[in-house]
């Protein structure tokens, strides 16, 4: 129904047959106290917060905001390491086209879930130059720190800007010097 464009119709549905869709208890939970009774297990979880994806743009469609916003600050409480919700959260919110109203965004939620990387890596999609570096050079310490294997196919996304992709290496290249001589001192104290 989303996507033929007929939302109230699609919100109507959900909000009537909810009964029908998940185990009774577990969704009535869900739905009334947004995640907060008990926790859930992986398969409902996940099936849950597919439907509060659905519920929240349908919400926004429907010219209710605040809904929405509602939603997906829910959903990335629970789930802070999900793109789809911060990028739900930035259009409920109105702020997809502005750079510095996201990392604001971005920086509540490294407060918020702090063990989470990917509030700490979404700055690195919509900032560019000096900003960009400020941004890239503690997440990728960050990264190596936890022992991160995938970091680079993590930012593999980012080589198609040729200067971020140069930034990338600079930063790379001036850790790895720094690396060698802190070895290179313990060497020689040892």
């Amino acid at each position: 129904m989303e996507e033929s464009g007929a939302y109230v119709e699609a919100l109507t549905h959900l909000e009537t047959n909810e009964n029908y869709i998940y185990d009774k208890t577990t969704f009535l939970e869900t739905l009334g106290k947004l995640f907060l009774l008990r926790p859930l297990t992986s398969i409902y979880f996940h099936c849950l917060c597919r439907l509060f994806t659905i519920i929240g743009r349908l919400h926004f469609k429907l010219n209710q905001p605040q809904e929405a916003i509602t939603v997906f600050e829910t959903l990335l409480v629970k789930n802070p390491d999900d793109v789809e919700y911060y990028r739900g959260l930035e259009k409920a919110l109105g702020i997809e086209d502005s750079t510095e109203e996201k990392l604001a965004l971005y920086k509540k939620y490294v407060a918020k879930c702090p063990r989470s990387n990917l509030p700490r890596r979404l700055p690195l999609d919509c900032t560019t130059g000096d900003q960009f570096l400020s941004y890239l050079r503690p997440y990728m310490l960050s990264t190596f720190a936890k022992g991160v294997p995938p970091l680079f196919t993590d930012l593999r996304s980012l080589y198609t800007n040729r200067d971020k992709a140069m930034g990338i290496e600079k930063t790379v290249l001036t850790i790895v010097e720094e690396l060698e001589k802190i070895r290179k001192s313990d060497s020689i104290a040892g």
